[in-house]
């Protein structure tokens, strides 16, 4: 149904009023109602965003006492000194940094070295206690233009790395001979 119009100055029936006054109504019940429910979406959106920041405030929390510990330990290092093995086999190196002279707390790994022609991924000397530490790369063949390098699959004991040339405008897994790298972490 249909609102009808009525003329000015002319007068409606009361059937033609009646249909009028409950096509508003129904009009006005479904722009309630959507309203209603697009509420109820947003409240459910909020719960939820909620939910995410109480998550993230977590592990804020667990990595700031993560944090705290390493501190912790780093400074009591440092008045009393780190053990250190170092290691060195062509153009691959490592160096272990421990808490104790026996050598079974590891505290700090770093390690390097240098790709000899077309490798895309890298097998590690040490494994990292886990897969997130810090890694980077340079071309120390000169080309022309920016030399771009990002991690794509990174695990405790290796890793694959992308990397192109801003010049170019492509990506590449194998890497030009004489690129240096370096990754460090636990």
């Amino acid at each position: 149904m249909a609102l009808t119009e009525i003329e000015y100055g002319s007068l409606a029936s009361s059937e033609v009023m009646n249909n009028n006054f409950n096509y508003l109504d129904n009009r006005i019940n479904t722009v309630s109602e959507t309203i209603q429910s697009a509420t109820d979406d947003i409240n459910t959106d909020i719960a939820s965003i909620n939910t995410s920041i109480t998550s993230i405030e977590d592990d804020v929390e667990e990595n700031t006492t993560s944090i705290n510990s390493l501190q912790s330990t780093i400074q009591s290092i440092a008045a009393g000194g780190a053990y250190v093995t170092t290691y060195r086999n062509g153009t691959s190196w490592y160096r272990e940094y421990f808490s104790n002279a026996n050598k079974t707390t590891r505290i700090w790994l770093e390690q390097g070295g240098q790709t000899g022609g077309d490798v895309g991924s890298i097998t590690l000397v040490k494994s990292f206690s886990n897969s997130s530490y810090f890694i980077t790369a340079c071309s120390i063949v000169r080309r022309i233009g920016g030399w771009d390098f990002q991690a794509v699959d990174r695990q405790n004991n290796r890793f694959t790395a992308t990397h192109g040339y801003s010049n170019v405008g492509s990506t590449y897994t194998n890497w030009p001979s004489g690129t240096v790298w370096y990754a460090c972490g636990v």
